[in-house]
């Protein structure tokens, strides 16, 4: 015996091509009027670091990375008032 599966068909939008995906899919999102990018920038030179959002650990440092940035609008889920938490750990040599 053989066990065979069916084709399924999909049904797929004929005005989406692979050439214009990205754009339909662009097409669909909401945007606002103003979008603003929210980053925090660390400079850490001989010490260790942690940032909390929040309350919610985002970044730690316990490398020898002396300055970054990173984007924190993934970071926040809802507008308003957030709290930051920078911890500075020195490092004796």
């Amino acid at each position: 015996m053989a066990c065979s599966q069916e084709k399924a068909n999909i049904m797929q939008n004929p005005s989406i091509s692979a050439d214009n995906l990205v754009e339909e899919i662009a097409k669909q999102i909401a945007h606002y009027p103003k979008e603003p990018m929210y980053a925090l920038r660390q400079h850490a030179f001989k010490c260790y670091f942690e940032i909390y959002i929040d309350n919610i650990l985002v970044a730690k440092n316990f490398d020898d990375l002396l300055a970054g940035a990173f984007d924190i609008n993934r970071l926040t889920f809802k507008s308003g008032h957030h709290k930051i938490k920078y911890k500075l750990k020195t490092i004796l040599i």
